[in-house]
């Protein structure tokens, strides 16, 4: 009886298989009628304010009757279209065979496909496509569209890493736009060596951007030709990038001090802290003020970087305005970011330590979720 059963059951598996591979389950793979450009090349000033333009194309079928989508591929090259720099969807999923382009959108293309800042520059564009399985481009395979880009970074990138050899540092998001939780600024402290080369890039997979800094400290990206960035010295670095003021740091760190604000008065360096290794600072030293008098009770600090560029950053609390800490303030209270110089975004002394013997530590270490210190 159990052979019987067996034997049944084989047999049915052997029909469905059969009926899995029938001529009538339908074909996805397919070819597709030959469509063309119903626009041509283009030049546009993008210096100026300019009416949204519309890139248009014929449209193509799929001879299994499937639908198609269309991709719009952007590069540099006129045959780079399978590694675009850049792509775009039209609207309705992909299946209109046309896409409305505002002034933006064409300077990221642009940006994208390496046409630099304030500079004239022709890329190419084209179009693919697709059922989900098969593809076919455009028959005439590619338009221009020449411009000219005005100041600024059209694209700011949403990560940003120092490349050492195969080596990918992360940088922290440190400047913000208003409200956003993007980062349009990066900071990151890294050890690096004499003559070592270093790139700074937005990936560390697939089409990777790379950006360096020009002579008088402003951020650039890097294109086929540019030469990366070499370390003059030995020593910790503070490597940060504003992609809205454009303002660039590339500089070793000299100094290290923790201030005390006070209105009306210059800041008072407390005491200097030595360098430890492994991003880590240090001092042990008498809370009071400089000139060896009192400290005031939940007196504000913040530290203060001082580089060898001459530049000067500050670093301090994200939050406006502190109480002192006690046991029970969370850890998250001595967190470390770029800050402005001046009355804000500072830390409180706990209350009654002035005199006492004090221990203060600032890690800054790249591998840390966040940048810290303690002062007790």
């Amino acid at each position: 009886m159990r052979r019987i059963i067996e034997i049944t059951v084989g047999c049915l598996l052997a029909l469905l298989l059969a009926a899995c591979n029938s001529s009538d389950e339908p074909k996805l793979e397919t070819t597709f009628t030959e469509f063309g450009f119903k626009t041509g090349n283009l030049t546009i000033d993008l210096t100026k304010e300019n009416e949204p333009i519309r890139l248009e194309w014929e449209e193509s079928q799929a001879e299994n009757g499937t639908l198609v989508f269309y991709r719009v591929l952007f590069s540099n090259k006129k045959d780079g279209f399978s590694d675009p720099s850049y792509e775009l969807t039209p609207n309705r999923m992909g299946m209109d065979n046309y896409i409305v382009l505002t002034d933006s959108m064409l300077n990221i293309a642009a940006e994208m496909a390496g046409v630099r800042q304030s500079e004239s520059g022709t890329f190419y564009w084209s179009i693919l496509a697709s059922n989900g399985v098969s593809s076919h481009q455009v028959k005439e395979g590619f338009r221009e569209i020449t411009v000219t880009r005005p100041d600024g970074f059209a694209a700011i990138p949403e990560k940003l890493y120092v490349k050492l050899g195969d080596e990918y540092v992360r940088m922290k998001g440190t400047q913000f736009r208003g409200t956003d939780t993007i980062p349009v600024g990066f900071d990151v402290l890294v050890e690096l060596e004499e003559s070592e080369r270093i790139s700074i890039t937005d990936s560390k997979l697939g089409r990777q951007r790379y950006f360096s800094l020009t002579s008088d400290s402003q951020v650039q990206e890097l294109y086929e030709g540019d030469v990366e960035m070499t370390v003059p010295v030995s020593g910790v670095y503070h490597v940060g990038m504003d992609f809205l003021t454009k303002e660039a740091f590339f500089s070793k760190v000299e100094q290290v001090d923790l201030i005390v604000l006070q209105n009306g008065k210059p800041d008072d360096v407390v005491t200097t802290l030595e360098y430890e290794g492994n991003y880590v600072w240090g001092s042990q030293y008498t809370a009071l003020l400089s000139d060896g008098s009192a400290l005031p009770n939940g007196a504000a600090y913040k530290f203060r970087m001082t580089e060898s560029s001459g530049k000067v950053t500050y670093w301090g609390s994200s939050s406006k305005m502190v109480n002192p800490p006690t046991e029970d303030t969370a850890s998250s209270y001595f967190y470390v970011t770029k800050v402005s110089e001046g009355m804000s975004n500072f830390y409180r002394f706990p209350i009654l330590v002035s005199g006492k013997q004090m221990n203060v530590m600032l890690n800054m270490a790249p591998s840390e979720e966040n940048w810290y210190h303690t002062n007790n």
